[in-house]
């Protein structure tokens, strides 16, 4: 299992990365130590973690939840990360922005593959 700790054989080189561009990765905010997993294969008996989310620094105190998904309609063996964040807004901005703009979704499950 594939997960961001500094005993990791080159983790030193990402931890560099991370930290010349001013990002951090999320792996210690995910709230299920037992559901770690994003990638899982019952077939071959074989699961580890090597899907992450990596944001900016300034986003880490906003994280309220971080989840890897085990979905019964999820019939791939990577499991779909969730992360909440709380943003703050403005009530102004936000007024204006619904008044002139249309709202997009993209379904990860939809996507042209």
């Amino acid at each position: 299992m594939f997960v961001m700790r500094a005993t990791l054989i080159n983790i030193d080189q990402l931890l560099k990365l991370l930290s010349n561009f001013n990002m951090s990765h999320c792996d210690n905010f995910i709230s299920d130590d037992n559901n770690r997993f994003t990638y899982v294969n019952d077939a071959l008996g074989h699961k580890s973690c090597i899907d992450h989310v990596f944001v900016t620094q300034s986003l880490v105190p906003d994280i309220q939840k971080y989840d890897v998904l085990d979905l019964a309609n999820n019939f791939n063996d990577h499991r779909p990360i969730s992360i909440v964040f709380d943003l703050p807004f403005s009530h102004a901005a936000d007024n204006v922005a619904n008044n002139n703009s249309k709202h997009f979704a993209v379904r990860w499950d939809k996507c042209d593959l």
